[in-house]
């Protein structure tokens, strides 16, 4: 048997996506739930938790969509963080940080996760680079 290929193409989230995203921070919320007792069911907290992710992006970073044949399968957040280590370099302090990731149940398996990151870390050192 011969294993068809899908196509999945990488773009930035628009707002056209918000119902995904939020689909998605529940499903995540609600996994994380599983595991610790302390979580808050996931839709409670997901439009507070997409505008946080919106927000933190919006100061120098990326959250992007993976789709296939135009469907939502997955997105990925992350942005540059800066710490104020007193041990380290000013370059040292600065680095990428991925929030969430995440892939539709029926996609899992196909490296699509693997794409969003790679997909996000280029975008991410560029803009590590583009701070010298």
């Amino acid at each position: 048997m011969i294993e068809k290929k899908l196509a999945v193409t990488i773009r930035d989230a628009g707002p056209m996506d918000r119902v995904h995203l939020r689909r998605s921070v529940v499903e995540i919320q609600e996994y994380e739930r599983r595991l610790h007792s302390s979580r808050l069911p996931g839709e409670q907290i997901a439009d507070a938790y997409l505008a946080w992710i919106e927000n933190q992006v919006g100061k120098g970073g990326a959250l992007l969509i993976a789709e296939i044949d135009r469907r939502f399968v997955g997105f990925v957040a992350g942005w540059i963080e800066h710490s104020d280590a007193i041990a380290e370099t000013a370059d040292s302090n600065r680095f990428g940080y991925i929030s969430d990731v995440c892939v539709t149940p029926d996609h899992r398996g196909q490296r699509i996760a693997s794409r969003l990151l790679c997909a996000i870390e280029e975008g991410q050192v560029a803009h590590l680079f583009a701070y010298r």
